[in-house]
């Protein structure tokens, strides 16, 4: 299944990143801090955007696997829980096609080769996902710093990071790159 043309109901495309889901439990101590402002950013994507998922159901499975909670009472729980209901609602989810290849995706887009080098597999289904569609959605991020390494060369391509709160995640960052003190 394509994705549609354009968003329904005046509803923005957006990609997210499971991570986003993770730090909205507020399980995690190193994230508690932006817990909230993620449950938050989830929950502006459900009352005013469309969710653009794979074909594949790749995103929709790990959203499953990484979300460690039994009981789905965290707010990532209760999102994924909304979208897996929801993922066949055109209102509220987009299926975007995506087709594997040896390198990740036909889909992915042509970038430089230190960039696509260091861009982690298990990353390429949301940059596919967002190349391929035909609006180029923003990329909801909140935790994993290395987009913030990968955000200039990908708005080469058209693609956007959203950060959720890029000050609190730059200096993460920062110490990965051996910038920090």
């Amino acid at each position: 299944m394509a994705a549609r043309k354009k968003a329904a109901a005046g509803r923005r495309p957006i990609v997210v990143d499971t991570n986003v889901l993770i730090a909205a439990n507020g399980s995690d101590a190193e994230w508690k801090p932006i817990a909230s402002r993620c449950a938050d950013r989830l929950r502006g994507v459900m009352d005013g955007s469309i969710v653009c998922t794979d074909s594949l159901g790749l995103i929709l499975t790990e959203y499953g696997n990484k979300l460690p909670s039994r009981s789905r009472n965290g707010f990532g729980d209760m999102f994924y829980l909304w979208l897996a209901r929801n993922r066949s609602n055109g209102e509220f989810c987009q299926t975007v096609a995506i087709t594997p290849n040896e390198t990740g995706f036909e889909e992915f887009p042509d970038l430089t080769e230190e960039l696509a080098a260091i861009i982690d597999p298990s990353d390429r289904k949301f940059i596919a996902v967002a190349h391929a569609h035909p609006e180029k959605p923003p990329i909801l991020e909140a935790t994993d710093s290395k987009w913030i390494g990968w955000k200039d060369g990908l708005a080469g391509a058209g693609i956007t990071i959203d950060f959720v709160d890029e000050s609190f995640l730059r200096p993460y960052y920062e110490r990965k790159m051996g910038q920090g003190d």
